[in-house]
């Protein structure tokens, strides 16, 4: 038995018209593959999208070495810097330094200077005391080795000498000024404070410590609560710096009784054991009877041979204690 369909034109015209824009798409596809293929080009539904992650891919890649090499750059360029700072300081510091050494050498081209005309006028101030030899006289010797003598001996020769006090009319032990009738400031009134405080401030040992006053200092060391400040022992670069044509007087004694005139006086002895003379084998803490009178001995043969490397001095030595001591000072 068979069926037979009719159809009316209404729905042959629709199915015609959808069998034509099917062949219509169909065609279309066809021709957009081949000029797809012919470009080389990936399909349009995922070229699109490689293409774009591959661009910005690049674009990331070529940013990052951009960035890269900017880093690069910039960090030399900060290195570079750092160099030429670092070798513009070692310049600038290197110019420091050799204008210090220039202004240093002619600060000391001028005390040398000034120190002989000032040797000049002390001589000629003094010159009516009819001195063998040139002025400043400075004792050297140890105390407790008759520095009182010393000054005694040129104090009764109409000689100005100072002893122990050497600043603002000061004289005697403690130091004591006559003017005012007071005791003076013990910190500056001594010899060895003055000097301390002239050399800390650079200036010539004996600036205000009387240089223009006395022609003899017989005694330039000072003592306190805790220890001893001796520029004889310490200093004597600085004198003679200051006074290259100075005589030094080298004052001794029996060694055994300097020893025990030390242990005898006060807290000499315990001023000396505090006392720190690396250069002489006398470090702090020491100072029984064999100590000291090593020192004692050392010290005598520390100014013998400063006196020998600078011949422009005169050393006067002289034993206290032995007869003929008079003479060998006049």
């Amino acid at each position: 038995m068979r069926f037979r369909v009719q159809t009316n034109p209404i729905g042959k015209a629709i199915i015609t018209a959808i069998l034509v824009l099917f062949l219509i798409t169909v065609r279309f596809n066809y021709i957009y593959l081949e000029k797809s293929a012919s470009s080389q080009k990936p399909p349009f539904d995922l070229g699109g999208f490689t293409n774009l992650k591959v661009k910005n891919n690049q674009a990331r890649e070529t940013d990052i070495t951009t960035i890269f090499h900017s880093d690069i750059d910039s960090v030399s360029r900060k290195e570079a810097a750092t160099q030429k700072n670092i070798q513009q300081i070692r310049q600038e510091h290197q110019s420091k330094r050799q204008h210090d050494r220039r202004r240093h050498n002619g600060d000391r081209r001028r005390k040398q200077e000034n120190s002989k005309r000032k040797a000049i006028k002390r001589e000629s101030s003094f010159a009516h005391l009819k001195l063998k030899l040139p002025t400043p006289i400075i004792v050297l010797g140890m105390p407790k080795s008759g520095t009182t003598t010393i000054y005694e001996f040129f104090k009764c020769s109409s000689i100005p000498s100072s002893h122990y006090c050497c600043r603002g009319n000061a004289t005697g032990h403690p130091c004591f000024n006559p003017l005012t009738d007071a005791l003076t400031d013990v910190r500056f009134g001594t010899c060895g404070k003055c000097i301390e405080k002239m050399i800390r401030e650079g200036q010539a040992p004996l600036q205000e410590c009387g240089i223009d006053t006395y022609a003899v200092f017989a005694q330039l060391d000072c003592d306190n609560s805790t220890s001893m400040f001796m520029p004889q022992v310490t200093r004597l670069n600085e004198f003679h710096e200051a006074y290259p044509d100075a005589t030094f007087i080298l004052n001794t004694r029996d060694p055994d009784k300097w020893v025990q005139s030390v242990i005898n006086w006060f807290q000499m002895k315990t001023r000396f054991v505090r006392l720190h003379v690396p250069w002489y084998d006398f470090p702090a803490g020491v100072g029984n009877r064999d100590e000291l009178r090593d020192f004692y001995e050392m010290h005598s043969k520390k100014v013998r041979e400063f006196v020998a490397a600078r011949p422009s001095h005169a050393l006067v030595e002289v034993k206290v204690d032995e007869e003929g001591a008079g003479r060998i000072l006049s």
